[in-house]
Order: structure tokens, then C-alpha cells, then sequence
């Protein structure tokens, strides 16, 4: 990068420390920094969702496969926007009403300790391996911005803003450095949607590209790209870090609302993307790495001090997922584990230096998982924690919030312990047609209907 990119680029890293420094000094205890106080708008709430939600698989992702597939590249995203539809509509009067911060603490409250310590221990595991696939995806942003640096220094650079994104405001950080980053990329999307506009690329692409290939959306086959979709949502839809953006909401209509405009906006994300990943396929079909198609098009095809914004706001799209999904895993651990554990920690101001030190120790731990040889692995295994997290959650979830004191909790735990063993049983001995994910959701679901059969009236627990 010259010196105007770079400037450019260290701009909105600088803005991202300041943002993060002014917000840690809101935060007087442990609920201000997990759930902002829960005074945030809808904006907030869809800066903390998209700030989560939003990171190198929306953008830098799905520019690669349309590079390589064309606009089936778009399920991805349009599961995404269907999941906070999902979730704005289905979860967040519930969740609220409950007044947890955590999906652990309500598995706690329904069906006792044992469950719910199942579920964060794998839910903080699933966490670790998505936190390092995001320190992996990061490690091939950073050197077009600092081309000086090795792979260790990318590393250490990308968990220092993210501690910077997170561990001084927490969610009302996050959330505010998420209304940032929105603007930006959308902003990176509009000027490369104008520029590929004026290029007058767009009437070549149904002549230079195969049709039935790039312009099919449907490319795999109907079932499987609806089994993607479907699988995007029940998986986010188990996941803390939306839960948690609903809790900072000021009021029901505040979370629905931040959660809708998410569902609107991320899938526009995507089909910005796809439009730079077709461009970038007719202008170099020879690319040697179809995962630099997003970056590139910035850097060669913008001017300069604005490819050097974006591409800074391209890094800043993966900090913010990553650094959203370790304070998610250190919220987990902390009120999953720690607290049922050990009572004492339940004060205020000693739960938030825990949560800050397990930030820290959280990025720690990622950061080696994505060092040399392990990061392959760890990306191989991302995908599988995904789903081991929504067959162990969703079930029992649903039935907590939805069917409170109906399931028998003996059942509800072993539908915890059902729905994970279900998928790593499918997804090793491939026999089915449809997703190893949906097994483990039916296994789980299974134990549910038998619980809710057997219900003997006497459920909750009485003491933790």
C-alpha cells in the first residue's frame, strides 16, 4: 500500500481505539458491559448484531465463491438476514422476558445444572474455534495494510484491536464500533457497485459468463441450497451473541426492530459482494487465490486514499465479528459455568474483571489454534462446531422458552447430549441426504417430545 491507502487505513483503525476507549468509560459493572444497560436503540442493537454477524464470510467469502460459482454464493447471507427475522420474531419478547443474559442461564432455570453445563462448556468451545477461523482470515488482510509485518505480528496486531473493540465497553462497544463499521462497508459496497457501473461491465456478464453457472441461483440443486439456508438460520438461531444484542435493547420493539433491520440489510451485504466477485471473475479470470478477489478489486480499482478506507474497513469487519464472539465465549463461561460453580463471583464488579481477564485469555487461546498448521485444522472444524452447538441448544431452548415446565429435565439433558452425538455420528458415517445438523435437531427434538409426555409436574429444580 502507498502512503495515502496506509493513511487511510490507520484512520479508521484509530477511530475504531477511540470509539472502544470512550465507550469503557460507561461501564460501571458487569450488566453494563454484558448488556450495555439495556438502554440501547434499535441502531445500537443492529450495530451489535451486524458487528457480530457481519465478518469475512459475508463479504470476503462471498465475493470468493462468486468468483468461483456465481450468485449461489448468496445463500449464505440471505440465511443471515432470515435468522435475524427468525430471531426478532420468535426469541426476543421471550428471551427479554426472561431476564438472563445468557441462553445458559435459562437452561439453568428450566432444567438444573447439569445441562447447562454441558451446553456452555461446548458452546465456549464452538466459540473458540469460530474466534479462530476469524484470527485466520484476518492474518490474510493485515499484510496488504502493513506488508512489513510476519504472520505472528498480523496475529498479535488483530487480537490487540479486538481486545481495544471489546474489553474497555463491551456490548455498548461493540454495538457502537458496529454502527461504524455498517456505514463503512456499505459505503465500500455503494462506491464498488459505482465503479463496476461505470466501468460498463454489467451488460458483458451474461456474455463472458456461463450462464447456467454464475447466474444460477439454485446451482447445487434446490434442496441442498435451501438446506444451507435453513441450516444458517437454526444455527445462528443458537447462538448467544444475537441473544445477548437483544438484551441492550431498551425495549421489546427496540430489539425486534434491530434485529429486522439486520435481516434486511446483511443480505444487500452479500449481493454486493457477489457483484464485485463477478466483476473481478470477467476482469481476472486467472486470479491465483479466489479469496482475494474482495481485496484486490479495493486496492486496484479505487482510488487511493479510499481503497486504503476500505480496505482498513475490511479489517474492521473481521475484528468486529471476531472480537463479538469472545466476549460472547467469555460471557458464556462466566455466567455458564463460573457463577453456578462458584456463587461468590456473583458480584458485580468482581464478574466484570472476570469476563475482561477471559476476554483476554479467550483471544489467548484462539490465537494459538490459529498459528501455523493448527489454523488448517481449526477451519475444518469450524463448520462442524457450528452444528454440534445448535443440536445441543436448540431444542431444549426452544422448549424453555416456549413450553416452560412441560419437559421433564432428565430429558432435556439428554437431548443435549443426543442432538451433538447425533451430528459427529452422521457427519462421519455419511448415509444421509440432508445435513448432519438437522440429525442432531431431531435427535434432540426427540428427547423433548418424549420429556414433554412424561412430564410428572414436578420439573424444576430446587436448588443449583
Amino acid at each position: 500500500m502507498n502512503t495515502a491507502q496506509l493513511c487511510g487505513a490507520v484512520s479508521v483503525i484509530l477511530l475504531v481505539v477511540v470509539v472502544g476507549l470512550l465507550s469503557g468509560r460507561k461501564v460501571k459493572g458487569a450488566s453494563d458491559f454484558i448488556s450495555g444497560g439495556g438502554t440501547a436503540g434499535c441502531g445500537t442493537v443492529a450495530g451489535m448484531v451486524m458487528g457480530t454477524l457481519v465478518g469475512g464470510a459475508c463479504t470476503i467469502g462471498t465475493a470468493q465463491l462468486a468468483y468461483d460459482y456465481g450468485i449461489s454464493a448468496w445463500w449464505y447471507t440471505l440465511g443471515c438476514g432470515l435468522a435475524c427475522a427468525f430471531i426478532g420474531f420468535v426469541y426476543a419478547k421471550p428471551f427479554r422476558r426472561s431476564k438472563f443474559d445468557t441462553m445458559a442461564e435459562i437452561l439453568l432455570e428450566e432444567y438444573g445444572r447439569n445441562i447447562n453445563i454441558i451446553s456452555s462448556l461446548l458452546s465456549v468451545l464452538g466459540q473458540l474455534l469460530t474466534l479462530a477461523a476469524q484470527l485466520v482470515s484476518a492474518s490474510t488482510i493485515v499484510p496488504y495494510i502493513f506488508s512489513g509485518l510476519n504472520s505472528a505480528g498480523c496475529l498479535l496486531l488483530t487480537v490487540a484491536l479486538m481486545l481495544v473493540y471489546v474489553v474497555f465497553g463491551g456490548t455498548l462497544g461493540a454495538g457502537e464500533i458496529g454502527k461504524i463499521k455498517v456505514v463503512l462497508l456499505y459505503a465500500a459496497i455503494i462506491a464498488g457497485a459505482v465503479i463496476i457501473r461505470r466501468s460498463g461491465s454489467i451488460p458483458s456478464f451474461r456474455v463472458e459468463l456461463e450462464p447456467t453457472v454464475y447466474f444460477d441461483l439454485f446451482l447445487f440443486g434446490a434442496g441442498e441450497e435451501a438446506g444451507k439456508a435453513l441450516s444458517v438460520v437454526l444455527g445462528l438461531a443458537s447462538t448467544q451473541s444475537y441473544m445477548q444484542a437483544m438484551r441492550m435493547a431498551r425495549s421489546d420493539r427496540a430489539a425486534r426492530n434491530g434485529e429486522l433491520i439486520s435481516a434486511v440489510l446483511i443480505p444487500l451485504i452479500g449481493a454486493g459482494s457477489i457483484l464485485i466477485g463477478l466483476f473481478m471473475r470477467i476482469q481476472q479470470p486467472e486470479l491465483v487465490n479466489s479469496k482475494d478477489a474482495f481485496s484486490l478489486f479495493i486496492l486496484q480499482y479505487m482510488p487511493d486514499w479510499l481503497s486504503g478506507i476500505f480496505m482498513g474497513t475490511l479489517f474492521l469487519v473481521v475484528i468486529g465479528a471476531g472480537a463479538s464472539v469472545a466476549l460472547t465465549a467469555a460471557t458464556i463461561l462466566i455466567r455458564g459455568v463460573v457463577r453456578p460453580l462458584w456463587p461468590r463471583f456473583n458480584n458485580e464488579k468482581a464478574c466484570l474483571v472476570l469476563i475482561r481477564l477471559s476476554i483476554i485469555a479467550i483471544l489467548a487461546i484462539s490465537c494459538m489454534l490459529a498459528t501455523g498448521p493448527l489454523g488448517t485444522v481449526v477451519l475444518n472444524f469450524t463448520f462442524l462446531s457450528t452444528r454440534i452447538m445448535a443440536a445441543t441448544l436448540f431444542a431444549p431452548l426452544m422448549c424453555a422458552l416456549f413450553l416452560p415446565g412441560k419437559v421433564h429435565r432428565t430429558w432435556a439433558c439428554l437431548s443435549a447430549a443426543a442432538g451433538p452425538a447425533a451430528v459427529l455420528l452422521f457427519t462421519v458415517w455419511e448415509i444421509l441426504p440432508f445435513d448432519s445438523m438437522f440429525a442432531g435437531i431431531l435427535a434432540g427434538a426427540a428427547c423433548c417430545v418424549i420429556g414433554f409426555a412424561r412430564n410428572d409436574h414436578n420439573l424444576r429444580p430446587t436448588a443449583h
